[in-house]
């Protein structure tokens, strides 16, 4: 086997300061609530991650606001200004006639999704109670959570959470590595045995 290919050459696997790079690489210009410590706690949070890995883990973080929009049962309504200011972005209308993005207006108002539900212990719950189920836009006395998902709020309106850490660490539990240290530990060897020459 070793006559077929000139070489073989071994690459290890990156470090955690090349890992926490290629987050921020992947990210983009993509708006999320991340900090430089982040950064460096996702490097070391991916020990044993390739390349491919992280760009994976990281496109599954970039899909958490959307399911986070879309999982929503209750959204609250509030200024514009202050939902940007807890770290959501106000969404934007895309023209379909030329696929460019253009700004509209932005609403004095904004519905944000809730992350629980429900939102406050006195929320209605979507239980049938006496045969009924609380009506859509009904709105909780105490929090302000209206009852609604997202196919019921105005594009226009919705402002979606930002990419966060929490994004990074729930994908995280869940994902594995591509590469196992068997695998490492063989290419090692096949390296100090025959070197990178072959």
């Amino acid at each position: 086997m070793r006559r077929r290919f000139e070489k073989r050459i071994y690459i290890p696997l990156p470090e955690a300061e090349a890992r926490s790079v290629m987050f921020k690489l992947h990210i983009g210009n993509t708006p999320h609530n991340l900090t430089p410590e982040d950064f460096e706690l996702l490097g070391d949070r991916t020990q044993g991650c390739s390349g491919s890995d992280i760009s994976v883990i990281v496109r599954e973080a970039l899909m958490e606001p959307l399911r986070q929009c879309r999982m929503a049962k209750q959204f609250i309504s509030m200024a514009a200004e202050e939902a940007e200011r807890l770290g959501n972005t106000l969404a934007s209308v895309v023209d379909a006639a030329d696929g460019e993005e253009s700004k509209q207006p932005v609403p004095e108002t904004v519905l944000v999704p809730c992350m629980a539900y429900p939102n406050c212990p006195d929320c209605p719950m979507e239980l049938t109670m006496a045969g009924q189920r609380p009506q859509r836009g009904a709105r909780c006395r105490t929090c302000g959570a209206i009852t609604m998902t997202l196919f019921d709020v105005e594009p226009s309106q919705l402002a979606v959470p930002n990419v966060s850490m929490a994004a990074f660490l729930h994908i995280l539990e869940r994902s594995r590595t591509s590469v196992g240290e068997g695998e490492l530990a063989e290419y090692e060897k096949w390296t100090e045995e025959f070197g990178e020459e072959g």
